[in-house]
């Protein structure tokens, strides 16, 4: 087979794609035509990580022991620790390719720092503290990488969050824009096998852009200035995409794919403080103000559940004999579980209606539960609203996230789209999973994907 380019945008929505603004993206529109689309069917939750890192080795977060960016790593009450390359066991794409000589070049991929050696080249990508650390391998790549970026290639706009709206959307074009000059100059020496690249941009620009465009957003402000932000930057990164379709070698089959969507924000729901209300997350004095919840300020042997806020809520349960300070009686669990669950199911909103909060098991999510999973996983209203963690609020709801300003929080699907090479018919899928971008990949290469993946490759027969 040729060579094959994926890449990645991260946050493209698919309703925004295929449904409202295709005539405006003619790029990705000539991609389509010219091969397949649909929708890309996430992990849970739908995040930077493990989305990319699931995409990349058809391993579901149970089987990848990864729920979040961040995690328990044992079972003290300690305050949960980062995920980073190390955290990834199973191949990615690039180390198949790797074993059998092919190039990859790899740039911006979340959960690539500290990078990891490969035949080829890697870029780190968000969540790599700064460039003062090794963020680029080989090393010395990193010099030509902030050349091809006039001289400072961005990793990431830090402090997207924020009400400076116009310094926002200049970081990212700015970032956008150096990020895809550099892709550009790698491409253009023909040296890769397979070139696989992601770009933030949708993502932090629908964080921070959202309420001006959607009137059912929380803080709706019709400001017309505003209004057409997210469409403007598609639009721009289009072109982006179609000067870099243009500079690939002639023989490159290409993929785009988005690992999440966005959803309007409605605003975010107090798990600690129900789980308070509840009696069954104790502190050992209340609060006098509102405050991030601190494993310190939990009296533990009263305590049977704490959770961790974010795009979604996972709840952690107290058990005997497995935690040092367990409240719940280990043959009592999955009984309490089942409460606790059904419990939170029927929470009304404000409104005294159901506020919409399904609760998973991760048995029920997930081929295989590794490392230390939440004992519950709660998606609030099909992801419009987001868990806030802190507690002493007087109200469980409000109309605001505690990430800071940001007004879209992650959709279950994504974008996939692959101009094919004409001997190939893939299979056609409603959706597609983010799980068979890799053996997909693989096979294009003639590699036998490894067992126990949770997709399956998208050409037939």
């Amino acid at each position: 087979m040729s060579r094959l380019a994926l890449i990645g945008l991260d946050g493209f929505d698919p309703d925004l794609v295929f449904n409202r603004w295709i005539d405006d993206l003619p790029n990705l529109k000539s991609l389509m035509d010219e091969g397949v689309h649909g929708r890309l069917a996430s992990t849970v939750p739908p995040a930077m990580v493990p989305g990319w890192t699931a995409m990349m080795t058809s391993r579901d977060p149970g089987q990848l022991g990864l729920y979040g960016h961040t995690d328990r790593h044992d079972r003290d009450y300690d305050d949960l620790q980062e995920n980073d390359s190390y955290s990834v066991r199973p191949r990615t794409v690039w180390n198949h390719l790797s074993r059998l000589r092919l190039q990859s070049f790899v740039f911006g991929v979340p959960q690539t720092w500290p990078p990891k050696p490969l035949k080829g080249q890697l870029v780190s990508g968000p969540f790599t503290p700064n460039k003062e650390v090794h963020w680029t391998h080989p090393r010395e790549i990193a010099a030509e990488v902030d050349r091809g970026a006039d001289g400072d290639y961005v990793i990431d706009v830090r402090n997207f969050r924020t009400e400076n709206k116009d310094w926002l959307i200049q970081q990212v074009y700015e970032a956008t824009r150096r990020r895809f000059a550099v892709v550009r100059r790698f491409v253009e020496k023909k040296e890769h096998d397979f070139m696989m690249m992601v770009e933030p941009g949708a993502d932090r620009v629908q964080h921070g852009f959202w309420r001006y465009m959607d009137p059912e957003c929380i803080g709706y402000e019709k400001e017309g200035r505003l209004e057409t932000t997210i469409h403007d930057y598609y639009v721009f990164l289009d072109q982006e995409v179609g000067r870099l379709l243009n500079d690939l070698p002639i023989d490159t089959s290409v993929m785009v794919a988005s690992c999440y969507g966005a959803k309007r924000m409605k605003g975010s729901f107090r798990i600690n403080d129900w789980l308070m209300r509840e009696k069954l997350l104790k502190l050992k004095k209340k609060p006098e103000e509102p405050m991030p919840l601190d494993a310190k300020m939990i009296s533990w042997p009263r305590t049977s559940a704490w959770a961790e806020g974010g795009f979604i809520a996972r709840i952690y349960l107290n058990v005997q004999g497995r935690e040092s300070k367990g409240a719940v009686a280990a043959d009592s669990y999955e009984g309490f579980r089942d409460e606790l669950k059904g419990k939170l199911e029927a929470v009304a909103g404000r409104d005294g209606t159901r506020l919409g909060v399904k609760v998973y098991k991760p048995e029920e999510l997930y081929r295989e539960v590794n490392r230390i999973a939440p004992d519950l996983i709660a998606v609030i209203d099909d992801y419009h609203w987001q868990a806030a963690g802190s507690v002493g609020n007087e109200s469980l709801f409000f109309e605001g996230s505690e990430m800071g300003p940001n007004e879209s929080n992650h959709g279950p699907d994504g974008i996939f789209i692959w101009d094919h090479p004409a001997k190939v018919t893939p299979k056609a899928k409603d959706p597609y999973s983010i799980y068979d971008i890799a053996p997909t990949i693989l096979e294009y290469f003639g590699i036998e994907a490894p067992e126990g993946i949770a997709g399956e490759s998208l050409f037939q027969g």
